[in-house]
C-alpha cells in the first residue's frame, strides 16, 4: 500500500480516466518515486483514451507517473494550476489529443 504517494482514480467515462494524485507521508524524492509507481499500478487501470492527472507532484514523480501509463493510453493530460481546471495534454500518440492541447 502507498505511504508517500496517493493515486486515486475518480472518474472513468468512455476511456478518459481522470486520477487525483498527491503526497502522502514525508520521504524523500527517491522514495516518493517508488511509491507512486506502485499505487498507480495497483489501480490496474487496463488504459483508454485518455488519462487525466489533477493534483500537486514533483517532476521527478510526474515522470515516473507519466512513463507507467503513456502506453496504456492515447494520450497523457496533467492539470496546470494556472489554467485550472483545464488540463494540458503531455503525451499524444492519438491526433485526437495534440500536444499542447488544453482540456476541460
Amino acid at each position: 500500500m502507498a505511504t508517500y504517494f496517493k493515486v486515486e482514480k475518480v472518474a472513468d467515462v468512455d476511456g478518459v480516466v481522470e486520477l487525483k494524485i498527491g503526497f502522502g507521508e514525508a520521504a524523500k524524492t527517491p522514495q516518493i518515486v517508488v511509491d507512486a509507481v506502485e499505487a498507480i499500478r495497483s489501480l490496474n487501470l487496463t488504459g483508454g483514451k485518455l488519462v487525466k492527472f489533477d493534483g500537486p507532484c514533483a517532476l521527478p514523480i510526474a515522470m515516473a507517473l507519466a512513463h507507467s501509463v503513456a502506453h496504456l493510453f492515447g494520450a497523457v493530460a496533467c492539470c496546470d494550476p494556472k489554467i485550472h481546471p483545464k488540463y494540458v495534454v503531455c503525451i499524444s500518440h492519438d491526433p485526437t489529443y495534440p500536444v499542447g492541447s488544453q482540456l476541460a
